[in-house]
């Protein structure tokens, strides 16, 4: 992990899932704990990027992979808070399962108090909103903004006329990134 920047593990409610021996991944049992990158910068209105694992949508979590200093690299160079949800691998996430799982972190992104930060979440309107990911995660960042396109959450230029409903406080993304290995 770089240095400059600061890890959390966060525990949000109802994200508990568990890997079993029907679970495809190395890390088995009691899982669902976020992980979250914090640059010394942070602030209430810093970005906030929520970053969605790749692994076919059977492997991986937040803390393998080499996703600690994806993340970390990120925080440091963009002075983002950087989440990476540890959402529910096949067969116990599907395609509905793992949609509903990023959305619920979307919405936490946007509006948590994070890493002792004392935010308003009205007042953290104004932090910037990212979403991304790689290989299936960037498939799946793609396919939540989509979703949020034609809910009304999706807002690359700027303009507040759009009524979201998906995201809090009127809460929209600015921007996404995608990436892909192959």
């Amino acid at each position: 992990m770089d240095a400059g920047v600061r890890r959390d593990i966060v525990r949000r409610s109802r994200t508990e899932w568990f890997c079993g021996k029907s679970c495809f991944s190395s890390t088995k049992g009691r899982r669902g704990d976020d992980a979250f990158y914090f640059p010394e910068s942070a602030d209430c209105d810093s970005p906030r990027l929520l970053w969605v694992h790749g692994g076919s949508w059977e492997y991986g979590s937040p803390t393998t992979d080499g996703y600690a200093q994806l993340a970390s690299k990120i925080a440091i160079r963009s002075g983002a808070i950087v989440m990476l949800p540890d959402y529910p691998l096949a067969p116990q996430g599907n395609y509905s399962v793992i949609m509903d799982h990023i959305l619920h972190a979307l919405r936490y992104l946007a509006t948590a108090k994070l890493g002792g930060l004392a935010c308003d979440p009205v007042a953290g309107k104004r932090a910037p909103l990212f979403i991304g990911g790689d290989s299936a995660g960037g498939g799946t960042a793609l396919s939540m903004v989509l979703k949020l396109k034609l809910d009304g959450g999706w807002n690359p230029n700027g303009i507040d006329t759009s009524v979201p409903n998906e995201l809090p406080n009127g809460k929209m993304l600015a921007g996404a990134i995608f990436f892909s290995p192959w």
